[in-house]
């Protein structure tokens, strides 16, 4: 399981992740700060990563057109804190358990 953190989320979801045993990387460290949905959506599929972000309706566009994708999980509320934010993504990481499996699956969360 890896994730990649779209802009709108804390570039620090990616050390919560790290403390967990989860690979992730942030769109800013890898040079997707301001790229299109697309463009972040194809690298997550050549990366077998899975996208997570607040932007969810363009990001279940992409999912819905796509015969296969690594996954997705949308956070149905933006502006929350760090805190926040990764109280959600552990309430997905206990969910899917030890052996998750994302292909082509899309979770939506809510506080």
């Amino acid at each position: 399981m890896k994730f990649l953190i779209d802009e709108n989320l804390s570039p620090d979801v990616v050390r919560f992740f790290a403390d967990r045993g989860v690979f992730a990387q942030h769109v800013a460290h890898i040079g997707l700060v301001g790229a299109t949905d697309a463009t972040v959506w194809q690298y997550a599929f050549d990366h077998d990563q899975t996208v997570v972000t607040v932007n969810g309706a363009d990001y279940a566009e992409l999912a819905r057109s796509s015969d296969l994708h690594a996954g997705l999980v949308i956070i149905l509320e933006g502006g929350l804190s760090r805190a926040a934010q990764c109280e959600l993504l552990l309430s997905v990481l206990d969910e899917l358990g030890d052996d998750p499996d994302l292909v082509n699956q899309v979770i939506e969360v809510s506080p």
